[in-house]
């Protein structure tokens, strides 16, 4: 990858840890971190704003799937997100030669998975959307998927509802094709938004809508951004941490630079290793001054009770002397 590129692609995926699991969802997109590339375990729990391109690489299994992953970009009521469906050639046309789809019919095919090069479907932005009453996560495991559905000495085969075949095959408005599988009424006006309608008209995309909300996110998102550039690099190996250790009184960047060679980033990140340092000699400090004030007082206490134990002793030495 291009040096100038670190840092501005991430991937996502289960072997993650929490932590950088929510530092990939909490900085995502900003201007140093512009490109996310996920596999299914991001699901619920990722509200993403800004996000103007989605791309799914290779077909869904379901088309309410296909639909919930094409609304991570549909977050944003200022930024029009467009949304690519990557179809395996062959998905393409064993779809378009079955019989005519009806919808709300789930029949189901096996297809086998191939090596194809995908074929590209565009859904409009105002369909990027995640159905109401539907959770942002993907369907559970009682609904098919693309990832492990049976696989046999012949490769994967893959389950693919009769919505999706319908939705990738057709030749009108992908628009029309959605408002019938879910039963929503016909619109009115022509479709300037979905690949199919488009190549067939002279209209364009339509434009952003406009900035009528503050983006009252970003601001939240600063500090996270700013760490996005940070790779394994910046990490203090145990060596650099020992030449730490070992150099007394470390007080400005230069001790730093001084006290070890193995890590480079001193002079990017020094100032902050200066502050935690100094910090901790000033715990160190405090400990210290503590537990001497503790002794002092522990010493004057001893000598205190000693004084009186002379003192109840003489007097009790007078009084014999006296009785006698």
């Amino acid at each position: 990858m291009d040096m100038s590129m670190r840092g501005a692609i991430h991937l996502y995926h289960a072997h993650l840890d929490d932590f950088h699991k929510k530092v990939l969802t909490d900085g995502f997109p900003s201007k140093k971190f512009y490109a996310l590339v996920s596999t299914e375990s991001l699901t619920k729990g990722a509200d993403f704003r800004e996000v103007s391109l989605v791309i799914n690489f290779m077909a869904a299994s379901t088309l309410l799937t296909w639909l919930q992953r094409a609304g991570r970009g549909a977050w944003d009521p200022r930024v029009a997100c467009h949304t690519l469906l990557m179809v395996q050639p062959s998905h393409f046309n064993d779809a378009a030669t079955t019989v005519e789809e009806v919808p709300g019919v789930e029949e189901e095919i096996l297809i086998k998975e191939e090596h194809d090069e995908p074929l590209m479907i565009q859904v409009p932005p105002e369909l990027v959307y995640n159905e109401p009453g539907v959770d942002t996560e993907e369907l559970d495991e009682s609904n098919p998927t693309d990832d492990n559905q049976g696989k046999d000495r012949n490769g994967m085969r893959i389950t693919y509802s009769k919505s999706i075949r319908g939705y990738i095959r057709t030749a009108g408005c992908r628009n029309a094709f959605l408002d019938r599988e879910y039963d929503n009424p016909a619109r009115l006006g022509t479709c300037t938004t979905c690949d199919d309608c488009i190549s067939m008209t002279t209209h364009g995309i339509k434009p952003p809508l406009p900035e009528s909300t503050p983006n009252t996110r970003q601001a939240s998102k600063a500090p996270t951004a700013k760490l996005m550039n940070i790779t394994e690099a910046y990490i203090l190996s145990d060596k650099a941490i020992t030449a730490f250790a070992r150099h007394p009184n470390i007080t400005s960047v230069l001790d730093l630079k001084t006290a070890t060679t193995v890590w480079p980033h001193h002079e990017h990140w020094g100032q902050e290793i200066v502050d935690i340092l100094w910090g901790e000699q000033r715990e160190q400090e405090e400990e210290k001054n503590q537990s001497a004030r503790l002794k002092e007082v522990r010493k004057a206490q001893r000598a205190q009770a000693k004084i009186e134990r002379e003192q109840k002793k003489q007097a009790k030495h007078e009084r014999m002397v006296a009785g006698l």
